[in-house]
C-alpha cells in the first residue's frame, strides 16, 4: 500500500496553497506575521514519497524557503528528518491531520504540535501550532490557507472574451477600490496598496496587485464553480461584502453596487 492509499487525507492536500502565518505570544500578542506559499507533492519515484516546499515572504521583502521530504512507513504515518527538524504526522479523522516535531537547533525540550483541518470542499486549510517548552506554551502559530486553483484554459473557460472584457472594464472603471479590498482580505495580501481586475473564469477571478512594492497576480476562487454570467455578479458582490467584513470597512449601500 502506497502513501496515497495509506494516508488518503494527506493526499487531498496535494497542490499549492497560499496564506498567512501569524505568530502570537502566550498572551495573544502578535509577534510576527508573513505570507506563505506551500507546494505539497507526491513524487512518482525517488527516495521520498512526499515532498513539501514552503516559501515565506515578509512585508520587508525578506524570504525563506524550506523543503520537507517525507517517508511513508506503510502504517498510516509519515516521518521527516532534515538538517533543520524531525517529526511525524498522521490523520486523526476525515478532516484533521496531526503533526509533531522538534527543531534540532532547539533541542528536545521544545516540541511543536500542529493540527491541520481541511475544509469539506478541500479548498481551505486552518492550521494551529503549539510551541511547548517544559510543558508550557511558548508561542502559537495561526495559519489560514487557500488552495491555489489552476486557471482554466481558454477552451475550458465558460465565459467568452466579450463577457470577461465587460466585467473587467466595469470593475476597473466603476469599482476600482473593490479589487483592492478583495485582494487584501480574500487574496491573502493585507499589505497590497493597489489592485486591478485582470480576468476571470469559472473557477475564480484574477487581479494584478502591488504588494510591498512588487507587482504580482493574485487569484481568488469563487465559493463554487460557476458557468453563467449572472453568477459573476453574485460572486463578486459576495467577495466585496466578505472583504469589507474582514477588514472592518463599512460597505456601500446595495443600490450603489
Amino acid at each position: 500500500m502506497g502513501i496515497r492509499e495509506g494516508m488518503p487525507l494527506l493526499a487531498k492536500h496535494e497542490g499549492d496553497w497560499e496564506g498567512t502565518y501569524t505568530y502570537v505570544d502566550p498572551e495573544g500578542k502578535v509577534v510576527d506575521q508573513h505570507r506563505s506559499h506551500l507546494t505539497c507533492a507526491f513524487p512518482a519515484d525517488g527516495e521520498y514519497q512526499y515532498h513539501q516546499t514552503n516559501t515565506y515572504t515578509w512585508p520587508d521583502g525578506r524570504t525563506e524557503v524550506h523543503r520537507f521530504p517525507g517517508t511513508y512507513d506503510g502504517y498510516g504515518r509519515m516521518h521527516f528528518d532534515t538538517d533543520r527538524m524531525k517529526g511525524i504526522t498522521w490523520g486523526l479523522d476525515e478532516n484533521t491531520i496531526y503533526l509533531t516535531w522538534i527543531y534540532k537547533a532547539e533541542g528536545e525540550d521544545l516540541r511543536l504540535f500542529e493540527l491541520i483541518v481541511l475544509s469539506d470542499d478541500g479548498r481551505h486549510r486552518t492550521r494551529t501550532w503549539q510551541w511547548i517548552r517544559d510543558g508550557k506554551v511558548e508561542m502559537r502559530t495561526l495559519i489560514n490557507e487557500t488552495r491555489v486553483e489552476a486557471a482554466a484554459s481558454a477552451a475550458d473557460n465558460p465565459f467568452s472574451a466579450q463577457i470577461i472584457g465587460a466585467v473587467v472594464d466595469h470593475m476597473n472603471l466603476d469599482h476600482p477600490e473593490d479589487a483592492l479590498l478583495i485582494v487584501q482580505a480574500l487574496g491573502g495580501r493585507p499589505s497590497a496598496t493597489a489592485a486591478e481586475t485582470l480576468t476571470l473564469d469559472g473557477i475564480g477571478i484574477a487581479f494584478r496587485a502591488v504588494v510591498d512594492g512588487t507587482e504580482e497576480t493574485v487569484r481568488v476562487p469563487w465559493s463554487t464553480p460557476i458557468t453563467e454570467r449572472p453568477q459573476i455578479r453574485v460572486e463578486v458582490t459576495r467577495m466585496y461584502y466578505d472583504a469589507c467584513a474582514a477588514l472592518g470597512v463599512e460597505p456601500r449601500p446595495a443600490e450603489e453596487r
